[in-house]
């Protein structure tokens, strides 16, 4: 495993013990001292003490792992949320389904995106390059707007305050203002979610592409910013 550290801007090494033969990784993130990995082959979360990378503690219960049908993208909110199809959402306590909730008809994800401070949950059609917000915990979807910068995106991440979204997709790297961009559509049933991760934590990118990302505003230069970036 490779940590790097955004303050320090050092990278370490660190060997991390894997049981799962023929894995695929979809996505890693750090929550509270711990690193959580999603396999998408064998639909398993590991979870690993930083401090102690060798001995892997599978997360999903036996019964959750039954049920989950296919994991495409998770996030931490005390919680974990994992979109299981492009059209369904699991909340996970301990790691047990606590409920599933459905997209609104007719909308679908690839990746999902909240975290302990942020009041809404973002998920985003790449294919359709399109982001849907819900408010966390009524579950209303507030709006949904299309831009084609978000298709075939890499990462993304939310400053909720400004209303943007910055984002890496094979053109370069964007920033969006979405305050203004569509009509909220009526509320809908769904609740909470991913991705990706929080606007202010360091972490890391699954994609096999980057692993720091430089931020620009509006089109790829000048550059503003450099953050590491999780999905």
């Amino acid at each position: 495993a490779l940590f790097y550290d955004p303050i320090r801007q050092s990278t370490k090494r660190e060997p991390l013990v894997w049981p799962i033969e023929g894995d695929i990784i979809g996505e890693v993130q750090e929550y509270e001292g711990y690193i959580y990995i999603l396999e998408l082959l064998e639909k398993e979360m590991l979870r690993y003490d930083i401090n102690n990378l060798t001995k892997p503690f599978p997360w999903f219960s036996a019964k959750a792992k039954r049920e989950i049908q296919n994991p495409l993208s998770f996030a931490i909110d005390g919680s974990i949320y994992l979109l299981d199809t492009p059209q369904a959402l699991l909340e996970l306590r301990s790691g047990d389904i606590q409920r599933r909730i459905p997209l609104p008809l007719g909308k679908r994800a690839d990746v999902i995106l909240t975290d302990a401070h942020m009041s809404n949950v973002y998920a985003i059609d790449k294919g359709k390059g399109e982001m849907l917000v819900m408010e966390k915990h009524s579950g209303d979807l507030l709006f949904a707007f299309q831009d084609n910068r978000l298709k075939n995106l890499f990462t993304f991440r939310i400053d909720e305050e400004a209303k943007i979204i910055e984002l890496v997709n094979p053109e370069g790297v964007f920033q969006i203002n979405y305050s203004s961009t569509t009509v909220a559509p009526a509320a809908s049933n769904f609740f909470l979610s991913s991705s990706a991760s929080s606007f202010f934590t360091p972490s890391l990118i699954t994609e096999g592409v980057f692993s720091l990302i430089a931020l620009a505003s509006v089109n790829p230069l000048p550059v503003i910013s450099l953050s590491a970036l999780i999905t």
